[in-house]
């Protein structure tokens, strides 16, 4: 006694009232804790992901309510504003609008902020390459379990026990050292999910160079008086040369978890043999979709991964392409629609959610992005500013998608909910003669045997 360590760092909302080792068949050894608000807690107890949570059973958080809706809201504005490009000949008032949400959905300063563009391309070229610098630590060397590791020392530490105060020396490291790792999962979960979408837009821009006809001399295409590889810009492209390839590489388990790192440790992002079912990412994917049951919002966990991997491609493709073919408007948007096309097949293919009518708002925002790259490519064809027809295409896009959905909700079959209920077998005598006496031995079958049975709940 006093000398126990600390294993794994498991953090409740409220008081722990009761807890219980289970085996489960698939996991392993978890740990059952119910707490005085209600809230079950299931934790992994053993292997590379010791002390995850794989399921949790309480009332959703606010935040939980909102974030994921806000996520699809994002991504599907940041993807809808490539088919507004300052290329394409969308009436200026148009053009001006989608320019106000492009900033929004984009972060992008050179709008918000007013710098001149040499200032801004620096800005952002030395933010980006720290963003994937602090990305590819994180992963690789295991910093998040490395502070986890901290934390568990100061409270195993004599010191720590010791200090009564909450404002005593080893109490405040452990705050800090909590708030840092806290901070770092923060950072993680956003570079991972709502800021892929500008950093490989500014990695894109950084190496997009174009030819003065004046001089000759190769210029970037977002900061005209920058010289292309002389100087800082050469040290700028040799590193983004040599960051983005294991930058992407890091994107992917992390993306494929929501952005979630606690999902994500060092054992797990190093098996990189994600095609294989059992792959580790795919493991992690499965498990951050199902730990905590979100409603309609629930994602399948057989599909989690793959969703997650055709939204991340999208992610990656549509800046580079939409950057690199300025020049080229057409190719520009046919590429462009290409992508959104894939998109939007991978949901139709593959259902991603489990409620089927927010599944079907899910396809049918997926099919209005679609439609409005088409319009797109009609815009480039026209190629007439002054003219009102893509606006009216973009309307009636509008507005047969939306009809489309209210048929699709209106005329969809209502179903019983199914549950897997358990159903133990019933006990049998296992009779055998004793050869001394004549005895007969009953041994019942043993316990927790039994078969998952699938019955229809009785409510409609």
């Amino acid at each position: 006694p006093g000398h126990e360590q600390i294993q794994v760092l498991m953090t409740h909302t409220s008081k722990v009232w009761d807890l219980k080792v289970i085996e489960d068949k698939d996991d392993g050894p978890a740990l059952v804790t119910g707490c005085s608000a209600g809230d079950v807690y299931l934790w992994d107890m053993e292997g590379p992901d010791q002390g995850q949570i794989f399921a949790r059973l309480r009332s959703l958080t606010m935040l939980e309510i909102l974030f994921p809706p806000f996520m699809l809201l994002v991504t599907a504005m940041q993807v809808l504003s490539f088919s507004f490009g300052p290329t394409i000949a969308w009436n200026e008032d148009v053009h001006r609008t989608a320019n106000i949400a492009y900033s929004v959905v984009m972060l992008d300063i050179k709008v918000t902020i007013e710098l001149d563009r040499e200032t801004v391309f620096w800005i952002q070229a030395y933010a980006t390459v720290a963003c994937m610098v602090f990305l590819q630590v994180c992963a690789w060397l295991g910093l998040p379990e490395l502070l986890d590791r901290i934390v568990r020392d100061i409270y195993d530490g004599d010191r720590f026990r010791s200090e009564i105060s909450a404002f005593a020396p080893a109490h405040m490291l452990a705050t800090v050292v909590s708030a840092a790792l806290w901070l770092m999962y923060i950072t993680i979960q956003l570079l991972t999910t709502v800021l892929v979408v500008p950093v490989l837009s500014a990695c894109a821009q950084a190496v997009d160079c174009v030819r003065d006809e004046a001089t000759g001399e190769m210029l970037v295409a977002a900061a005209h008086t920058v010289q292309c590889y002389r100087g800082s810009h050469l040290q700028i492209v040799v590193c983004l040369a040599l960051l983005v390839p294991p930058f992407l590489v890091c994107l992917v388990p992390f993306a494929v978890a929501a952005g979630d790192a606690r999902y994500v440790p060092r054992d797990t992002f190093y098996d990189m043999r994600f095609w294989r079912e059992s792959s580790a990412w795919k493991l992690a994917a499965a498990r951050k979709a199902t730990d905590l049951h979100l409603g309609f919002l629930h994602i399948r966990p057989t599909e989690a991964f793959r969703t997650l991997f055709v939204e991340l491609v999208g992610k990656v493709l549509l800046p580079v392409v939409a950057t690199w073919t300025t020049s080229r408007p057409l190719t520009q948007m046919l590429l462009i629609t290409l992508i959104v096309f894939g998109m939007w097949l991978n949901s139709i293919l593959h259902a991603p959610y489990v409620e089927r009518m927010f599944c079907v708002v899910v396809q049918n925002v997926k099919l209005y992005t679609l439609g409005a790259m088409c319009v797109g490519i009609f815009t480039v064809v026209l190629d007439d500013p002054s003219s009102w027809l893509p606006v009216i295409a973009l309307a009636m896009v509008m507005l047969f998608v939306g009809s489309y959905t209210v048929f699709q909700l209106c005329h969809m079959r209502a179903r019983r909910p199914f549950v897997r209920v358990y159903c133990p077998e019933p006990e049998q005598e296992d009779s055998t003669s004793n050869l001394n006496d004549g005895s007969r031995w009953a041994k019942p079958r043993s316990a927790g045997c039994g078969r998952f049975c699938r019955k229809p709940s009785a409510t409609p």
